[in-house]
């Protein structure tokens, strides 16, 4: 564990809070700033003498707290009421006190306290001895949104108890240099794997957070190891940043990534803020005589779109029409609801019996059944990982359509019942790339967090992340290279909250072809990952 200036003086402080019997402590900071790991160190630093409790998650009703504390303490039974509870945790406090034991009760993730638990965490700390010192610590972890709980006039007896308040803040960028170092020495290495550039873009997309720092470095070690470079650098940064999404929050075009967390500074005592300047805009009559125009001629390409589509919706009935009086009703295979010329391409059929089963064949060739446009990513039809099988070919217009078919199926699963969580995606999300690119499409990067929103409702399931390439150059560096993006996969859905866990990754290079590797279709529909939620029975 690394530990910097702030972490070393919160560690001490609250080491002395606990081991001084203060009573309340509050240790607050923003999501990924280290709280839980630093409360394991904390933990970890503890002698014998000290009892400590740790309730991960508060959002509890009164009785499931009171029996979730008793049974973390082993007081060995379950309470029906909070009087039983009270008479059962006093003796077990008074018989620690006799042995000259300090008693802890840590409450991570405070701000999900509700009122009345807190009202209830408040009394606890009435049980004190004849000489009115008390018997439990109580230590308080949360977001800074608690400090605003215990602001409230109804918590002033709290706010009056509270003996140590401590807020971490996010690294400098002299910390996040030295973090990096620490790691890095960790895993086995004193090279300087990052530049000052590097450094410097990690603290501006980081913010100095030590939860983006390791997935941010994770990300761009994976880009050097594919790129082969030995040095990271602040451009291979920027890019792993922009594929994570983590946001830049740099201000105007100033490089002193020191100013980057700041907030502005605020105006001097004494003197009054200036009032923002507003822009007055005057519009002359021939700007407005313009405006007017526009305004008019959307309206007229709204009315004409209205106006072609009912013309389109009455000849498709009228077709429909012929058709069933001529041959019955129109199956919906056959084209229902299309004129002649739009009628829709039948498409492949997947078989499910397994590893080594056939795939049904493509109605052409393979060179004649896709013809994406030249430098167009297209879009994948559903895919399976390894021993399901996926169509030979699909048409390019089903190609266009196949990322709006998963979206749906994610975003309406589970409408039968809308109190129950949207049901796992039974295809596997395609992710394809260009010939030696590692960049997200935008089309990618939203069905991803659509994927990972449905997945993180089912925290059972796991994801695999499964890698292929096209057969074209050596087979060492394709499989290294569908580890890469496999890889790459992982971090992306890892910055979504996934689970690092419960994500299995594995590179395959060019076997499982869904495709012929003679054309270039083929090879383009070959470099792919494929992601699928699986729940073991």
């Amino acid at each position: 564990m690394w530990l910097g200036e702030k972490h070393k003086e919160a560690l001490a402080t609250l080491r002395y809070g606990i081991l001084d019997n203060k009573g309340f402590l509050l240790l607050t900071g923003d999501v990924g700033t280290g709280k839980t790991t630093l409360i394991n160190a904390l933990i970890g630093s503890l002698s014998k003498d000290v009892i400590y409790a740790s309730v991960p998650d508060p959002s509890l009703d009164k009785m499931d707290f009171f029996n979730y504390i008793a049974a973390a303490f082993d007081l060995g039974s379950e309470f029906e009421s909070k009087g039983k509870f009270l008479s059962s945790f006093t003796r077990f406090l008074h018989k620690a006190y006799d042995n000259n034991q300090k008693v802890l009760l840590i409450i991570d993730e405070s701000q999900l306290l509700t009122q009345e638990l807190l009202e209830e965490v408040r009394l606890l700390s009435n049980i004190v001895t004849k000489d009115s010192n008390p018997l439990l610590n109580i230590f308080f972890v949360g977001q800074y949104e608690f400090n605003e709980l215990i602001r409230r006039p109804e918590n002033r007896a709290i706010a009056q108890r509270l003996t140590l308040n401590y807020y971490i803040e996010p690294l400098t960028v002299e910390e996040t240099g030295e973090y990096i170092r620490h790691r890095l020495k960790m895993a086995g290495t004193a090279a300087e794997l990052f530049d000052k550039s590097a450094i410097k873009e990690i603290f501006a997309s980081s913010q100095g957070f030590p939860r983006k720092i390791n997935i941010l470095c994770d990300h761009c070690l994976m880009s050097g190891y594919a790129e082969e470079q030995l040095v990271i650098t602040g451009s291979i940064v920027k890019e792993s940043a922009r594929e994570l999404q983590i946001p830049d929050h740099r201000r105007g075009q100033s490089e002193d990534v020191q100013s980057i967390a700041q907030p502005p500074a605020a105006p001097a005592s004494g003197v009054a803020a200036q009032p923002a300047k507003t822009m007055k805009l005057s519009l002359s009559w021939p700007v407005l005589a313009l405006l007017l125009l526009i305004v008019l001629l959307l309206s007229g390409s709204y009315y004409f779109m209205y106006y072609t589509n009912e013309r389109f919706k009455e000849a498709t009935a009228h077709f429909t029409a012929i058709q069933e009086q001529n041959s019955g009703p129109v199956a919906a295979s056959s084209g229902a609801g299309m004129l002649p010329e739009t009628k829709a391409k039948p498409i492949p059929s997947v078989s499910s019996t397994g590893a080594g089963s056939s795939v049904a064949p493509a109605t052409s060739s393979p060179e004649k059944s896709i013809k994406p446009a030249q430098n167009v990513n297209p879009a994948e039809p559903a895919a399976a990982g390894p021993g399901k099988n996926v169509a030979d070919s699909a048409p390019t217009d089903q190609l266009k359509v196949q990322p709006v078919i998963l979206a749906e199926s994610m975003s309406t699963a589970g409408s039968k019942d809308q109190a129950q969580s949207p049901a796992l995606p039974k295809e596997a999300l395609v992710i394809r790339f260009k010939y030696d690119s590692n960049l997200f499409s935008v089309a990618d990067i939203e069905r991803m967090k659509a994927f990972a929103n449905v997945v993180k409702q089912h925290p059972e399931a796991t994801i695999n992340i499964y890698g292929y390439t096209d057969s074209s150059g050596d087979q060492d560096y394709n499989k290294k290279l569908s580890e890469f993006r496999a890889n790459m996969v992982k971090s992306f859905l890892m910055g979504q909250n996934l689970s690092p866990e419960k994500l299995n990754t594995q590179g395959f290079g060019n076997s499982n072809p869904v495709d012929s590797n003679d054309t270039e279709a083929g090879r383009t529909m070959n470099r792919r990952v494929e992601i699928s939620a699986v729940v073991s029975e």
